[in-house]
């Protein structure tokens, strides 16, 4: 899940030519390493799964046996 982050956030600030106080790379590392970051962004993919699986009528459990329970913790 770090390594998520820090790839989406450094792709980010470096395409939308924001330049940050620090380095690109402390505040990558800083955001990537925040438990909350990695816990919201786990619970959006697990939700996002989740929706996609009861709504998605392409949806085959049988060619995806584990998706449902990684979904299952979505709340």
């Amino acid at each position: 899940m770090r390594q998520v982050i820090a790839e989406t956030l450094d792709t980010a600030i470096r395409t939308s030519g924001v330049q940050p106080v620090n380095p690109i790379e402390e505040v990558v590392r800083e955001a990537s390493g925040q438990s909350n970051i990695q816990a919201s962004l786990q619970q959006n993919f697990r939700s996002n799964i989740a929706r996609r699986l009861n709504n998605d009528p392409d949806y085959d459990a049988s060619k995806f046996p584990l998706s449902r329970d990684f979904a299952k913790d979505s709340g």
